[in-house]
């Protein structure tokens, strides 16, 4: 499980959002309202499981609701980050909050292209959405090895990776696909490791042939495996 969440908000209409009277929570309250209304739908009272001064003195906190405009000096580890209203989020904001995000980070958007407060060219989210779009073979920039995810799957859910190898174990339906990847396999001689692959939309592969997966990182029972996206294959025949 994970440390606790943070809650982050662009106070978008409150620039000066320190200058305001107050304490911190106070002035960060009224932006607080959609995390309340969504941890009353989880049978969560509010005033008890959102942190504040009174409730770590009790230990009865697992939330924090924090504005980007306070998060100078602020890193977040292994925690669940909801960015809301990210619509809101310039560029520099946006990547001031990722960037204090690590790796055991799960780092959770909300936002709508129908509700930008602030000019539009400003905004981050049509970026960011680019940059979300599942990646392709051409477009897969940090190709995360077997080797490297295989030691803490953990930390990987949910990357997107390319493997190399040959399938077993296939298994077709007319709605799905499932193999093992027996990755490094390409050449016959050594596998680096056997990583289950499911398919919701079956993919057209040549069991004696190498194959390269495109797939999301997952883990089930424990177990590393891929959810996979697309398959290559050489068109040139086997000698």
């Amino acid at each position: 499980g994970y440390d606790g969440a943070i809650y982050v908000f662009s106070a978008n209409q409150e620039q000066a959002l320190g200058y305001r009277p107050g304490t911190t929570e106070e002035k960060v309250e009224e932006y607080t309202v959609p995390l309340q209304d969504a941890l009353i739908k989880l049978n969560e009272e509010p005033s008890k499981v959102i942190e504040s001064a009174e409730n770590l003195k009790f230990g009865s906190a697992w939330i924090a609701a924090k504005p980007s405009t306070f998060l100078r000096g602020v890193n977040f580890n292994h925690k669940v980050v909801i960015i809301d209203e990210c619509q809101n989020f310039t560029v520099p904001e946006i990547k001031k909050v990722i960037s204090r995000c690590d790796d055991a980070c799960k780092v959770i958007l909300i936002g709508s292209t129908d509700q930008i407060d602030i000019k539009p060219e400003q905004s981050c989210f049509e970026s960011l959405m680019e940059y979300l779009e599942p990646p392709t073979f051409d477009t897969l920039s940090d190709n995360i090895s077997y080797s490297q995810v295989a030691k803490e799957p953990a930390l990987y859910l949910d990357c997107w990776v390319a493997w190399s190898g040959r399938i077993s174990n296939a298994v077709q339906s007319e709605k799905s696909y499932s193999c093992d990847l027996l990755v490094g396999y390409e050449s016959g001689e050594k596998v680096d490791g056997i990583v289950p692959v499911v398919f919701t939309v079956p993919p057209v592969i040549s069991a004696d042939k190498a194959v390269t997966v495109l797939g999301k990182i997952s883990t089930e029972n424990g177990r590393l495996c891929l959810r996979g996206k697309a398959v290559y294959q050489s068109v040139k025949e086997n000698n």
